[in-house]
């Protein structure tokens, strides 16, 4: 795990001095770690990816050695390699309660977050990956998956990772959030209210934006009115007021949108709006 998060010749040499001084039970897999270690020390002849390899083809029933091989590849982008790696796992059978892909699932998806606190976007997501073939549909990992996909300029694609998991019954609400906040980005504005729409309860500031995306990119005001109450309610400021009185004039209803502009002036007096109902110089 140590060189999975630092695969670096100086976390080598620490992990190989460790498994020294521990001592190990099977002399030849000992010996292909000794190798692997002084691979990624840079101060062996062989690569780590071949020494994994001979490894796992002197001893095919050694099976940590073709998921410490996966992770590698993850580690080092190689994203082809990583799947067929991956694919052979699978092949053994998964058990999701079971210790061996438990383990796998935790490692790919430590790699994931230390790979995200790097801002290696394209790292963390072939960890993610990984792990979501160890956990087909976990909420968690997808919304991470979709995080880093997001992240690497793929919008749309983020967008239906985590509308696959709306549609599964899986999602949370903060991925039924961030796949309408997806798709509003990318112009898709009626799916990204009908997935707020989802919740009962929003954060205000997802509320406003289902608002104003009702009023003004679907020019549907009427639709735009309860939303803007229900922000007003949650404590939403100046400019709410002054949207739900436009969307009031829309409407034809000028008696209530002279109501709230008066509410406006009333409990917003120095703001610019109040000074623009009472004709005053800004």
């Amino acid at each position: 795990n140590q060189l999975i998060h630092d695969p670096s010749p100086a976390a080598a040499r620490q992990v190989r001095g460790a498994l020294n001084r521990g001592g190990h039970e099977v002399p030849r897999q000992s010996g292909y770690l000794q190798l692997f270690f002084h691979a990624l020390e840079q101060t062996g002849e062989q690569r780590p990816a071949d020494v994994l390899l001979k490894a796992r083809q002197d001893l095919p029933d050694a099976e940590e050695f073709l998921f410490i091989e996966a992770v590698y590849h993850s580690i080092a982008g190689d994203a082809e390699q990583q799947q067929a790696l991956q694919a052979e796992i699978l092949s053994w059978g998964t058990d999701p309660g079971s210790l061996i892909d438990g383990l796998i699932r935790s490692t790919f998806s430590g790699t994931g977050y230390y790979f995200l606190g790097l801002d290696d976007m394209a790292r963390a997501e072939a960890a993610f990956r990984g792990a979501l073939v160890f956990a087909p549909g976990d909420p968690e990992l997808t919304s991470l998956l979709a995080h880093a996909v997001n992240t690497s300029g793929r919008t749309e694609e983020a967008a239906r990772l985590l509308e696959a998991l709306v549609s599964s019954g899986k999602a949370d609400e903060n991925a039924i959030i961030v796949a309408g906040n997806l798709r509003h980005a990318v112009g898709h504005y009626l799916q990204a209210v009908h997935l707020w729409e989802r919740l009962d309860s929003l954060p205000l500031q997802t509320r406003m934006l289902m608002a104003q995306t009702w009023q003004l990119e679907l020019q549907q005001p009427k639709r735009a009115i309860p939303h803007w109450l229900q922000a007003i309610a949650d404590g939403a400021g100046v400019n709410a007021y002054g949207r739900i009185a436009n969307a009031y004039e829309e409407t034809g209803q000028p008696e209530e949108a002279s109501r709230w502009h008066g509410r406006i002036v009333t409990d917003f007096p120095g703001s610019s709006i109040a000074r623009q109902i009472l004709g005053a110089p800004k």
